[in-house]
């Protein structure tokens, strides 16, 4: 399959970014508004995480599909995800760093505002959050890239087996119920890797998947992924093995028919969710940020009113607000900085060739 873009991963990320900023207005309405009028049912939106997971482990696979194995794939995969990953989020944890200083109270005080920065700067596993708070799922990310580089200095025969070796080890860890003795073993042991996994092998799946069956893929993962739900309410409110095997299998079946679909059938754009993927990492980053200051501005000037127009329009404020700064974060600093990485490494490439 060919590396090019793929709308239907890139509307994934829409829809996954805006799973996970529809899960935060809930607390945030119970914080700010007086009047309720979001839904607890989008608290179901944390599952925009476990979409994150999936879509990550299916474009690892799908980018790294054909290109050479070795050392040297290796060092360009992390170097290429790092550039991806980081400059954002450092860019969004300085923005807290006045912040934590002056008034530490209004940073992780679910955890005592207790911050490791140096941990949450290097995205490394952590007995607290991270400074930016989102960064917790980034730290999962950073073990997914290291494993996967790991892979790409092997024989390219050797990666379905080892993701099922992984994927096995990992179900009998949990299976084993044994406690992690540390952050660092909480994340090598975590379910959540399953649907990096899932990822993959939805990937291989898509790329022997006729029109017809890339059909019956897509039904069977929104029927399990909405059945695995309403059957287990409860079941993203913590990470277990049946989050990850419902979940991941679920998702990892919608993406590989949707992928397999759109290689048969070329007039599937996604339009505007394309475009809600685009900017999806930047929203993530942000919408946290953003919510918590126009709700507590909202608080200070109007906190109290219970007029229903009115608080339709603050929504419409708060969500735009989260659009408008993803998107610019996204076209000023996220992309630009890609860009700019690039450029210096292939600058630097002919000097480090004649050295």
């Amino acid at each position: 399959m060919s590396n090019k873009v793929c709308y239907s991963l890139q509307a994934a990320r829409g829809v996954a970014a805006s799973m996970v900023v529809a899960c935060h207005l809930v607390p945030i309405q119970e914080k700010y508004v007086a009047w309720h009028v979001i839904p607890s049912a989008l608290w179901f939106g944390q599952a925009g995480v476990d979409v994150f997971f999936v879509v990550s482990g299916f474009v690892m696979a799908m980018t790294t599909d054909s290109v050479n194995r070795g050392i040297g794939a290796s060092v360009e995969f992390i170097w290429r995800r790092l550039i991806r990953i980081l400059p954002p989020y450092w860019f969004y944890s300085l923005l807290l760093m006045p912040v934590f200083l002056v008034a530490p109270q209004l940073i992780n005080s679910a955890q005592g505002n207790h911050i490791d920065l140096f941990r949450s700067f290097l995205l490394l596993p952590s007995e607290t959050l991270p400074l930016l708070t989102v960064g917790w799922t980034l730290v999962f990310e950073m073990w997914f890239y290291l494993v996967f580089a790991v892979l790409l200095a092997l024989p390219r025969g050797m990666m379905q087996i080892f993701l099922a070796i992984w994927a096995a080890v990992l179900a009998s860890t949990a299976l084993a119920g044994t406690a992690a003795s540390s952050p660092t073993m909480n994340l090598i042991e975590s379910p959540f890797a399953l649907e990096f996994i899932a990822g993959c092998a939805g990937y291989f799946l898509c790329t022997r998947s006729s029109k017809l069956i890339a059909q019956v893929l897509i039904l069977t993962g929104v029927v399990g992924f909405v059945v695995s739900l309403g059957t287990w309410p409860l079941l993203i409110d913590s990470v277990t093995l049946l989050r990850a095997l419902s979940l991941g299998i679920s998702i990892s079946l919608v993406l590989a028919g949707a992928v397999a679909l759109e290689r048969e059938t070329t007039f599937l754009k996604y339009g505007v969710l394309r475009w809600a993927g685009d900017i999806s990492y930047s929203v993530y980053l942000c919408h946290i940020l953003v919510l918590s200051l126009v709700g507590r501005v909202w608080a200070a000037i109007g906190g109290g009113i219970v007029i229903p127009w009115v608080i339709c329009l603050f929504w419409t404020v708060a969500v735009g607000s989260v659009i408008g700064v993803g998107a610019a974060s996204f076209y000023g600093l996220e992309r630009p900085s890609i860009a700019f990485l690039k450029r210096r490494r292939a600058a630097n490439m002919p000097l480090q060739a004649t050295a």
